[in-house]
């Protein structure tokens, strides 16, 4: 869910040296393009690309997997695009919570019982990564967080133990944030 423009669709399906079926959902008809373009350079045929907004999509299969990587407030990104302090406000961060919740209940309802969805931003604003972490888990007493493997970051906020916090200070890499759910049976 929220594919393109597919780094991540692309690493999975490398792990999976190419034997996975995979579903890549992005509304945004160039970034599915740019998706398109990545796979085929790296050899990779074994992904459905579907253009359609994720909370409205129509599909009554259930997932194995799922990763969602939806758009945030990119605060992660600052020292890559320092232009975000221009934009950025209050408003925005809670229009993007409302949008990621939205997406996370989706994405919770696709899954099969014991499927695993993660759920990753590049944003370190507590509202849209452990206050809707918490949110969820209070509102579905169906899904779990469990352990990730591997982890490198900190624990996140809010006694959130198994979800992790990395920080391009501290880990040599964007700032992120990772969730990984379980849907019990």
């Amino acid at each position: 869910m929220c594919a393109a423009p597919g780094s991540k669709t692309l690493h999975v399906a490398t792990l999976t040296r190419n034997k996975a079926h995979i579903v890549a959902v992005d509304w945004k008809p160039a970034r599915l393009k740019a998706l398109l373009q990545n796979l085929q350079i790296h050899g990779i045929y074994s992904v459905e690309l579907i253009s359609a907004d994720s909370n409205k999509l129509n599909i009554t299969r259930k997932f194995d997997k799922i990763l969602l990587d939806p758009d945030c407030s990119s605060l992660g990104r600052l020292g890559q695009s320092p232009e975000i302090r221009l934009w950025l406000s209050e408003n925005i961060v809670q229009k993007m919570k409302r949008q990621q919740k939205q997406l996370l209940i989706k994405g919770l309802e696709m899954l099969k019982e014991k499927g695993i969805l993660v759920y990753s931003t590049c944003t370190l604003t507590i509202e849209e990564n452990e206050e809707l972490v918490k949110e969820i888990l209070e509102e579905n007493k169906y899904v779990q967080l469990v352990e990730q493997e591997p982890f490198i970051g900190l624990k996140g906020y809010l006694r959130l133990d198994e979800a992790q916090r990395l920080y391009p200070h501290l880990h040599d890499t964007l700032g992120f944030f990772i969730a990984k759910f379980q849907k019990m049976g």
